[in-house]
């Protein structure tokens, strides 16, 4: 029941709980400042280490494709080789 500083009776009241910070508003407003540099600060390093993976991904295609190629060369000197020793067997040279 709720009166005034009268005594004149307004009605029941209902209370309604809500959670109200246990720190001060400039506390609050430190730790709400700290939190969105640390979040903002996150987004900066995931971004980094996307470009890092990207950059290292590339790297390493470069890497593989001319050890690709090389293999080829190496194949096609293999090949010749080989038939300048079967010409050699049969004492063609």
């Amino acid at each position: 029941e709720v009166y005034s500083t009268e005594g004149e009776y307004f009605g029941v009241a209902r209370l309604i709980s809500t959670e109200l910070p246990a720190l001060e508003t400039i506390e609050y407003k430190q730790v709400k400042q700290r939190e969105k540099r640390q979040a903002k600060r996150e987004r900066e390093l995931r971004e980094e280490l996307r470009e890092l993976q990207e950059a290292k991904i590339q790297e390493t295609q470069e890497d593989i494709l001319p050890l690709l190629f090389a293999g080829e060369d190496r194949e096609e000197e293999g090949q010749e080789e080989r038939e300048i020793d079967i010409i050699k067997l049969f004492g063609g040279g």
